[in-house]
């Protein structure tokens, strides 16, 4: 009997002071306060008044990162080239992991945001946190720190993340992931039955050969009469039409304008959302601290369990279409400033770069969105603005 009075108070003593954490921990999300520790966060560094400053030589990789990742670099082939070159990774070792730049390219600490209570503990006597998804009240603070990355190279990223997410699948297993080992790699279509083509290789008279065959194919010429494509023609293919569109830079950068403006016409630029975004989410806020409220008068008896139940099946409907409403906005955001970055991006290549005699792997990254394959002597270089060019094939075509 001692035993469990005991154990009943303190049992009490620790609800007492967890809720007294928790309260308090509410007043620092309502009015903003950001207390984290960005010692421990790639590319900054935090002084002992918890002043907030960026580290150049960090900031410079992750800024690299968010580049690479808008162009068509996959995440694995980011870890493979930052491991090459012996870059210290946020642990202190040259040894890049899939999941380290995966969380740095979602975090919104880089745009100089913070999102407050990603986690939360679902009582007192849980062991661990859980993510927050709605449970608990959450604040976006803006501007709260020098940015490394600036806002429309962040949304765009995202914009990214959520497109590369709908093309994570391969036909064998419904699962896979978007690795760009070659620079080939997912963006090859067939003309004919619409699949990818993949990579090997076969010796022709001694001689190693690339070439690139339509996933259909391989599997019998019933379901795809599509032949293989050699990898350096269609290098040479893509260099001869880069070389022609440098030929008439004013030509090629007007159509650039002109396909992002018809895209843009339907998506907008990604900043006319901001505001609508704003007030849906105040609007969560005001629908969290209601359901907080249910919740303390449930435990008061002051409501029954009918009322209380009806009432928060309310306020998590409303959340759901909120939250459902909030996701659309953010993609349309992120849409535009993909849009808006990718224009940026072949603009500057088009107006600073030279014609060349060899492929190059990173303007081919920068321009290209799908290179459709029709045949050997038809290919369609299908850009990230939209627009589409024929090939220059030369005599390879013939």
């Amino acid at each position: 009997m001692i035993l469990s009075i005991y154990s009943s108070l303190a049992e009490e003593e620790s609800r007492s002071i967890s809720t007294n954490i928790r309260w308090a921990q509410d007043k620092r999300v309502e009015r903003g306060e950001v207390v984290f520790n960005f010692k421990n966060l790639y590319g900054y560094t935090q002084d002992e008044e918890r002043n907030v400053s960026i580290l150049e030589d960090e900031a410079a990789v992750v800024r690299d990162i968010y580049h690479k990742y808008i162009i068509g670099y996959s995440i694995a082939e980011l870890c493979r080239e930052l491991t090459a070159q012996g870059v210290a990774s946020p642990y202190g070792n040259d040894r890049w992991h899939f999941s380290t730049i995966e969380k740095m390219l979602e975090n919104e600490k880089y745009a100089g945001d913070v999102i407050l209570r990603k986690t939360y503990q679902r009582d007192f006597l849980a062991e661990r946190r859980v993510k927050n998804t709605g449970q608990a009240p959450q604040k976006y603070v803006d501007n709260n720190h020098p940015a490394i990355i600036d806002r429309a190279t962040w949304n765009a990223v995202q914009a990214e993340i959520e497109r590369r997410g709908n093309i994570r699948t391969s036909e064998e297993t419904g699962k896979g992931r978007y690795d760009m080992r070659y620079v080939f790699s997912g963006l090859i279509e067939c003309g004919d039955c619409g699949a990818k083509f993949r990579r090997h290789n076969y010796t022709y008279k001694g001689r190693v050969e690339r070439v690139w065959t339509c996933k259909e194919h391989i599997r019998g010429n019933k379901h795809c009469p599509q032949l293989p494509i050699k990898e350096g023609l269609l290098e040479q293919a893509f260099t001869r039409t880069f070389n022609g569109l440098l030929a008439d830079r004013n030509k090629a950068l007007k159509a650039v304008e002109e396909s992002v403006t018809e895209a843009m016409y339907e998506v907008g630029d990604g900043t006319g959302t901001a505001e609508e975004i704003t007030t849906v989410d105040a609007e969560i806020e005001r629908l969290q601290a209601k359901m907080i409220d249910l919740n303390k008068q449930r435990a008061r008896r002051e409501i029954d369990g009918e009322v209380y139940n009806q009432s928060t099946q309310e306020v998590k409907e409303q959340l759901d279409g909120l939250f459902e409403k909030r996701d659309d906005l953010a993609e349309a955001q992120s849409t535009g400033a993909l849009s808006v970055a990718r224009r940026k991006i072949i603009t500057e290549l088009l107006e600073s770069e030279q014609a060349r005699d060899e492929f190059d792997k990173d303007a081919f990254s920068k321009l290209i969105e799908v290179v459709r394959v029709y045949s050997r002597e038809e290919i369609i270089f299908i850009f990230k603005d939209g627009s589409e060019v024929k090939a220059d094939l030369g005599a390879e075509a013939a």
